[in-house]
């Protein structure tokens, strides 16, 4: 269960979205609330320095990112316990951030591990039980939103995973191949500087295929838009098939190279 594929978008916006949503609630909660009696506070620039915790952990999300983004690539895929993981290190660092910043605004005592552990029970342990259930639904709703190249949508085409909670947008003209790895398949499509980008979605071969009766499969592993179709080489038992203006050659089965031969040979 904790395995399980979860949503995920490699967008440094929607984290900018979040960390924007996060930081507001905590300025309401605050200023609007002052559940720490601040209220009866009569010291300088009150606002400004509480609106400080808030812009401190807003940065303190952010900078997050880079180890997520980084997990992602290294593990190319995303799952509950990685999404756990990267709410815990959220929490982690926004405690940080905002235990420095209270010592640095407030002349705290001298930092110490004790004194940081002190202050998470008595100020912010409230706050990151509050806060990471929305940070976490906030993700999961930006996750599922499809995502999308930036092409015309007059010929888009969805591909979809298997849960339906993560897609990507493609124009038909701009989908190139698409390949089998283990339970994901990888969407391989022309960005728009012209090179060949990829996108990861679990999701098998047969199931993509029954949606894009365009694509040409050419292997167990491989569908292919015969419009990006280069030559066909080799022969009938051991022929490969390369990706036009792409450094790609990709093999082609025997059982699939009479089909193949035929979609080349009759594509406009």
């Amino acid at each position: 269960m904790i395995h399980s594929s979860h949503p995920f978008t490699a967008s440094f916006a929607s984290r900018v979205y979040t960390s924007l949503i996060m930081a507001a609630l905590i300025g309401f909660l605050l200023i609007v609330l002052q559940p720490f009696d601040t209220y009866a506070s009569d010291m300088e620039h009150k606002i400004p320095k509480l609106l400080g915790y808030s812009l401190v952990s807003l940065l303190a999300y952010l900078c997050v990112y880079p180890m997520e983004l980084a997990l992602f690539k290294f593990l190319r895929k995303w799952t509950r316990w990685t999404e756990l993981v990267t709410l815990i290190s959220a929490g982690l660092t926004l405690s940080i951030g905002t235990y420095f910043y209270h010592h640095i605004m407030f002349s705290g005592p001298k930092t110490s591990l004790l004194n940081y552990l002190q202050f998470i029970t008595s100020f912010s342990w409230g706050f990151i039980i509050l806060l990471v259930p929305v940070i976490a639904y906030v993700r999961l709703q930006f996750g599922r939103k499809v995502l999308k190249t930036k092409q015309s949508k007059n010929d888009e085409i969805r591909i979809w995973n298997s849960s339906k909670s993560e897609s990507i947008a493609v124009g038909r003209d701009e989908l190139a191949y698409i390949e089998a790895q283990q339970n994901y398949v990888c969407i391989h499509y022309k960005d728009e500087q012209g090179s060949l980008s990829k996108k990861m979605l679990r999701n098998t071969i047969s199931a993509i295929k029954k949606d894009l009766a365009f694509m040409v499969q050419i292997h167990r592993s491989y569908l292919i838009n015969i419009s990006f179709a280069g030559e066909l080489k080799g022969t009938k038992r051991k022929a490969t098939i390369m990706i036009a203006n792409a450094n790609v050659e990709l093999p082609v089965s025997h059982q699939y190279h009479d089909e193949v031969r035929s979609s080349l040979q009759n594509r406009p």
